[in-house]
């Protein structure tokens, strides 16, 4: 019995061990800084500042304590001292493995500035006050930040000329390492939206320099490349022997312009000038979501022998705006895309607005971007991330600094994302998405999107699923549109020519009655008959968008 009491120790001994050791260890570290640590200017600081990026960037084995208080300083006889704050009380019982210390910015001012002769030595009183810690955390000094504006009394030319240098030399006699913020922002005023404090791009440059130091390796940017953009192809003509109509469309970058074809199957052969590896496609369909476009991808080395990458031939997904195909890596020149048919028949027109075949870098893609059209001057963007990947944004490009901003940010991908957005007319806006883990940070291809009076850009549905009808179908004169049921929101309807231009505001903002028929005699503003040919009516309304294609005689 007492051996086999001995051998049930020595099992559950080894279990617990082996339990252990499988434990990830975590690195804790405490930030100590002032308003630029805890967040402040950004409109989410616990998701938005330096600190948190950086817990993202790291990942599940670091724990990142923010303990940053908005004004203080290192000294002790400043005005607002970061040790009299119940925040660095918690820094100590955080018990840090890590400790990095980014203050001094408040320490400029003329009046804390006073009392520069304590300024060393309370530096040193605060690394050796960490240093009693139980957890013997390895300490980090930082530079501060450039400053660009001389407000609240903060002086760059002190932090730079006088802070800095003392900052320095508590590194070489405490043997401390340092992370420098003042160089890499020198020459960066568009990270920070007052001059001091970072935006939320600002937030997430900090944030590398921080990964770099701590892990000792360099924080990776990769930009995802669209090997089809703007290259060469060919296509075919319908089945009556008429041309595609502009299939470069779908190779433009403009989610907005659309390849516009008639007819099974259709294609477009791309050669992309080079062999180059591919690991994704991307296909996107708004204004024909619902007719179950069906496909397949072809690859070729030599535009001879074929090989096909992607079957969607019996696609009946009638939901999503949009196909991702990942694909094995494949090596090709040639991408040929062949459109076979619909699964829901209503007509036989498809709109491609963008085809886009990535190249492999080795890494996750940046999230997809797929457009919904809400009215002619507004649209909401929804991100489609990466697989597990839970940290990702949205970047606009802005005409102010010339350069991508941070607009949005999300980080569980397991929720949808999206961005709305209202344009003016006839405004190009570009648009960009990123995405990172584990120190790597990929963006996507850039998108443009513009605004323009055509009404093709909106969702056309099919007649069933319409709250309208047109009569008589082609029209001769005069046509009817009638409500299949009765609306209740003002709504607006206005007749279109094929080239975007307004024709008339057949009905001004009111409620429509079930069966009534509004008329529209084709006439123009001027009350003069407009001529036959192709129209689109579209009606708007709160929730109601419609844009109905007619033939007039």
């Amino acid at each position: 019995m007492k051996t086999l009491k001995t051998l049930l120790a020595i099992l559950v001994c080894t279990f617990l061990i082996q339990e252990t050791s499988g434990q990830q260890k975590i690195t804790k570290v405490a930030i100590i800084g002032n308003s630029i640590t805890e967040g402040s200017g950004l409109s989410n600081p616990t998701l938005y500042s330096y600190p948190s990026q950086l817990g993202k960037m790291l990942g599940a084995d670091w724990q990142i304590g923010n303990f940053g208080v908005s004004g203080r300083t290192m000294l002790k006889k400043g005005d607002f001292p970061i040790w009299k704050e119940k925040k660095f009380t918690d820094a100590l019982n955080f018990e840090p493995n890590i400790v990095i210390i980014m203050l001094g910015t408040n320490d400029s001012k003329y009046y804390n500035w006073a009392y520069k002769a304590d300024f060393y030595k309370d530096y040193i009183s605060m690394i050796d006050t960490f240093f009693q810690l139980a957890s013997k955390p390895e300490i980090y000094v930082c530079y501060p930040l450039k400053v660009f504006k001389h407000l609240w009394d903060i002086n760059d030319t002190i932090i730079h000329d006088e802070i800095i240098p003392i900052v320095h030399q508590v590194s070489v006699d405490k043997n401390l390492k340092i992370i420098d913020c003042n160089t890499p922002t020198s020459d960066k005023p568009y990270l920070l939206a007052d001059g001091i404090h970072p935006n939320v791009r600002g937030a997430h440059f900090v944030a590398q320099l921080f990964y770099n130091s701590l892990t000792g390796k360099t924080y990776q940017e990769i930009y995802d490349e669209n090997l089809l953009l703007r290259k060469r192809f060919q296509s075919n003509n319908n089945g009556d022997g008429t041309s595609v109509p502009r299939p470069e469309f779908s190779l433009d970058g403009d989610l907005f312009s659309s390849w516009t074809l008639k007819g099974f199957p259709s294609f477009i052969t791309v050669d992309i000038g080079a062999v180059q590896p591919i690991d994704q496609f991307e296909l996107f369909f708004r204004e024909d979501k619902l007719k179950g476009i069906q496909y397949k991808i072809e690859t070729s080395a030599d535009s001879v022998n074929w090989t096909l990458a992607v079957d969607q031939t019996t696609r009946k997904d009638l939901i999503l705006a949009y196909s991702i195909d990942k694909i094995q890596i494949t090596d090709a020149r040639y991408v040929r895309l062949t459109v076979t048919g619909i699964s829901v028949v209503t007509d036989d027109v498809i709109r491609i607005h963008e085809f886009k075949a990535l190249k492999y870098h080795g890494y996750f893609h940046a999230p997809v971007v797929s457009a919904e059209i809400t009215s002619t001057f507004s649209n909401t963007l929804n991100l489609i991330p990466p697989e597990n990947i839970q940290n990702f944004s949205f970047l606009i490009y802005s005409k102010y600094t010339k350069s991508f901003e941070y607009s949005s940010f999300a980080k569980d991908p397991l929720i949808p994302f999206a961005y709305k957005f209202k344009g003016s007319l006839n405004n190009q806006y570009i648009y960009m998405t990123n995405a990172y883990s584990n120190g790597v940070e990929v963006y996507s291809d850039s998108i443009k999107l513009k605004f323009v009076t055509t009404p093709t850009v909106l969702q056309t549905l099919p007649m069933n699923e319409s709250k309208f009808q047109i009569f008589p179908v082609p029209a001769s004169g005069q046509l009817r549109i009638i409500a299949n049921q009765n609306v209740n929101e003002p709504v607006t309807i206005k007749a279109y020519g094929i080239k975007g231009e307004l024709i008339e505001t057949i009905l001004s903002n009111r409620k429509i009655n079930k069966n009534e028929a509004i008329v529209w005699k084709g006439t123009n503003s001027s009350g003069k008959n407009d001529g036959s040919g192709i129209y689109f009516i579209q009606i708007e309304g709160q929730t109601i968008h419609e844009n109905i294609k007619v033939i007039v005689n």
